[in-house]
């Protein structure tokens, strides 16, 4: 399986072999996903947005939540009370996997749009591809917020 984004788009495009079989729509709070015509929503919560809870959108029944770790490095999805684990296997966090509780990976996803998925569960693709993302936009806030003030101290030390 692939996917697809452009530079500037908010769409991720899903595809295996050439067919279409979903698509994920990213926002700033929230992202909504389908996959197999099955639809899915994912609601931000907590600082620096860390936490996302995955639920059917069909009855907005809850289905889990996806947890980061301090600086991104990894973390924890439960899903149907199960829980997982998740981590990018690169050091420039351009592979990232699913594991279940013994280390096999249930999915990999590559940044260069690879999908490898080892579970009959499709909501496992758009769980890599949401966690990818908030992975990253939570890794760049937190080292915004790090490296900002210091900006600031060379500019006034510079100026004054």
């Amino acid at each position: 399986m692939k996917w697809k984004k452009g530079l500037f788009d908010d769409i991720y495009q899903i595809y295996s072999d050439e067919s279409s079989v979903g698509f994920l729509k990213r926002g700033t709070d929230s992202s909504y996903g389908e996959i197999n015509g099955k639809p899915y929503l994912f609601n931000s919560v907590g600082a620096f947005k860390q936490i996302k809870i995955i639920y059917d959108a069909e009855n907005y029944r809850k289905l889990g939540e996806i947890r980061l770790n301090d600086w991104t490095n990894g973390g924890t999805i439960i899903l149907n009370n199960k829980l997982l684990g998740w981590k990018f296997k690169s050091f420039l966090n351009n592979e990232l996997t699913i594991l279940d509780t013994r280390g096999n990976d249930l999915l990999y996803l590559t940044s260069h749009g690879i999908i490898h998925t080892n579970s009959p569960e499709d909501l496992f693709i758009l769980i890599g591809l949401v966690t990818d993302n908030i992975a990253r936009h939570s890794r760049n806030t937190i080292l915004f917020s790090a490296i900002f003030p210091l900006l600031i101290l060379l500019i006034m030390w510079f100026v004054f």
